[in-house]
């Protein structure tokens, strides 16, 4: 299991994906990572939820390492 970074620190969106689906960081050229329909899936939001980044993944505990 693995902790996301608190609020207001550096989070990206690629890293995130990877801590919940354990896939390759750095994603490869190209890839599509949408807040809501790629990552909001994971913490049980609505895919169209507004979604403060930071303030709503930072501190979260992850399936995996945040790489």
């Amino acid at each position: 299991m693995g902790t996301l970074p608190a609020t207001g620190s550096a989070i990206s969106f690629g890293r995130v994906q990877s801590a919940y689906d354990n896939g390759a960081y750095p994603r490869s050229a190209g890839a599509n990572i949408r807040l809501g329909a790629t990552l909001n899936v994971h913490i049980g939001r609505s895919t169209t939820a507004q979604t403060a980044f930071s303030s709503v993944f930072g501190g979260r505990t992850t399936p995996f390492n945040y790489p």
